[in-house]
């Protein structure tokens, strides 16, 4: 299979939600754990979605680095993200994304 390079250089995402992520066997889903599933909104990308899975455990709305609790619509940034595009059923394109971890883009601030 190529991989085609996607810029997600400029990219700025901030966490919309997250979920268990289970692994599929023949397009059925198993119940077996593979990770979180991230979903993240690009502000500079006309605030389009993607899903992130991150494998391994399950550690919903924590920094995988630093344990940290993440918040939703905080900016997050991902370890290893690698983000191939394919033709969806709908015949359009898509993009399935998996990441080593993830984290805080700063550091959460305390009561003002």
């Amino acid at each position: 299979m190529a991989n085609y390079l996607c810029d997600m250089s400029k990219a700025k995402f901030y966490l919309a939600d997250n979920r268990i992520a289970y692994e599929y066997n023949n397009g059925e889903r198993t119940d077996k754990i593979s990770g979180v599933r991230f979903d993240v909104v690009d502000i500079n990308n006309a605030y389009e979605k993607l899903s992130v899975n991150v494998e391994g455990s399950p550690v919903l709305l924590f920094d995988t680095e630093n344990g940290a609790e993440i918040p939703t619509a905080c900016e997050v940034v991902f370890n290893g993200l690698e983000v191939r595009p394919y033709v969806g059923r709908n015949g359009r394109m898509a993009y399935s994304a998996k990441a080593a971890g993830v984290r805080l883009a700063q550091s959460p601030r305390g009561k003002e």
